[in-house]
């Protein structure tokens, strides 16, 4: 089992980007069996807008990298991969800061029985986080490297958890 650290590094007045993340998480070998899944990228905001970011550019990095990675991809599956991004720009320091959370998980229906009623849940099998910031200009590329980051530790996790002990 991974324990995550989150540090937060001030960056007031780099021109590089920098970024910290707390280690990906998974436990037990969840990530044994997944063999496919759908790429998700929550909606952006008018702050990641701001910062130059773009869904679809997410998402197709995203599915392109797997891809490239002999990952099986899937219009519809019950194991999804979702990035979200939540964004801050400082115009006067001309810089952006984002957290990239991504997630993989599995949905389930599973009885409810409070009210004997069969709900869809969320099974979470992998989590990374990420704080990032660069400068305006740079942050859309930036960021991108850093779901790329994101990605290899998942496909690293998804190897070790489906090789045989």
């Amino acid at each position: 089992m991974r324990i995550a650290i989150v540090s937060v590094t001030a960056a007031v007045g780099l021109s590089v980007g920098m970024a910290t993340h707390a280690p990906a998480q998974t436990i037990g070998q969840q990530l044994a069996g997944v063999d496919e899944l759908t790429v998700v990228v929550a909606q952006l905001g008018d702050r990641e807008q701001a910062c130059g970011l773009k869904e679809t550019t997410i998402r197709a990095t995203a599915q392109n990298f797997l891809l490239t990675n002999d990952f099986t991809l899937a219009n519809e599956s019950s194991i999804n991969l979702l990035i979200e991004v939540s964004s801050l720009a400082d115009d006067d320091a001309d810089r952006c800061f984002s957290g990239i959370q991504t997630y993989v998980y599995r949905t389930a229906d599973y009885y409810r029985e409070t009210d004997r009623q069969v709900v869809e849940g969320f099974i979470l099998l992998w989590s990374d986080l990420r704080l990032a910031t660069s400068t305006v200009d740079q942050h859309p590329v930036f960021l991108i490297g850093q779901v790329q980051n994101q990605l290899e530790l998942f496909l690293d996790d998804l190897r070790r958890d489906n090789t045989p002990l």
